[in-house]
């Protein structure tokens, strides 16, 4: 429940309330559906990207390193992102 730094107090508060809908309304419903089908389901915040999402997770790989989890999970994430309009490169990518 800490605000991390760059993260404004309206973001913040703004998360803390989408958190508590999650927890009150989504979660009741979500977690027995996914525990149904053998996984779990987390509330996630995207604070850099003034985000938030929800994540599904395999029971069966939640002793593996994170790296390897999140291979496997399945996401559904509502934040801002940049296009990505700049020049092309010399390497063929836009930077």
């Amino acid at each position: 429940m800490t605000r991390e730094d760059g993260v404004s107090a309206r973001f913040y508060l703004t998360n803390i309330l989408a958190w508590q809908i999650f927890v009150l309304f989504i979660w009741p419903v979500s977690e027995p559906l996914s525990r149904i089908l053998g996984y779990v389901s987390f509330f996630y915040s995207y604070p850099n990207a003034s985000g938030v999402g929800m994540i599904f997770e395999p029971i069966n790989v939640q002793h593996l390193p994170m790296a390897k989890r999140t291979k496997k999970q399945l996401r559904l994430d509502w934040h801002r992102f940049v296009y990505n309009i700049g020049d092309i490169g010399r390497d063929g990518y836009r930077q």
